[in-house]
């Protein structure tokens, strides 16, 4: 885990939230009540042991129902406290994004540990190009103002969607998410096509 990263810091406040949760249980059973093992087995959110526990540990974002899971079991009020931690993962998914788009990483060499080969060349060229539109896409979304959320609504897009769409280390996004995100953005779809040779 890194706990510079967005995804760090959110995990440090959900162990946050079962360390007090652990702290009110009053009682050695109480307290079993809130493992993850628990907590993955008698939640009606679907969710699994392995996925708390990569929330725990910062591995990676909880989904929304391993959120509500963690949630309703631990904070004070139970399941009313969901919507506040809904909107704070939205606010992290978002830092993610740009986390991911500044983040430096160490270079590495195309084919490294092994003899330079064409592929290589095309491999490297096409991660950049793809780099690019998305950060077209990023800086369309900053320009508008707009919040990921924002864009998903108006765009008629799911959120996660959106968010690989936008994210660095994302999926690349379908010719149909190109064009629905570049209404709202203001782009010409077309252009984003022709930057990844997309034929039209």
């Amino acid at each position: 885990m890194n706990p510079e990263s967005p995804v760090g810091r959110f995990a440090e406040e959900l162990r946050e939230l079962q360390r007090q949760a652990m702290a009110s249980a009053g009682s050695p059973e109480g307290m079993g009540a809130l493992s993850a093992e628990r907590v993955a087995a008698d939640s009606q959110w679907p969710t699994s042991r392995s996925a708390i526990y990569a929330a725990l540990n910062g591995t990676s974002l909880p989904s929304v129902e391993t959120l509500c899971a963690m949630v309703t079991a631990w904070a004070p009020r139970g399941a009313a406290e969901i919507g506040p931690w809904l909107r704070r993962r939205d606010s992290v998914q978002e830092e993610v994004i740009a986390w991911r788009a500044t983040e430096r990483r160490p270079s590495a060499s195309p084919g490294e540990g092994r003899p330079f080969e064409q592929g290589d060349a095309v491999a490297s060229h096409q991660l950049i190009i793809v780099a690019e539109a998305k950060s077209w896409l990023r800086e369309a979304l900053s320009a508008k103002g707009m919040t990921v959320s924002e864009l998903a609504t108006e765009s008629g897009l799911g959120r996660t969607t959106v968010y690989q769409a936008l994210d660095p280390a994302g999926a690349i996004p379908s010719r149909r998410t190109l064009v629905k995100l570049a209404g709202p953005l203001g782009l010409d779809h077309k252009d984003l096509f022709r930057l990844l040779m997309i034929d039209f």
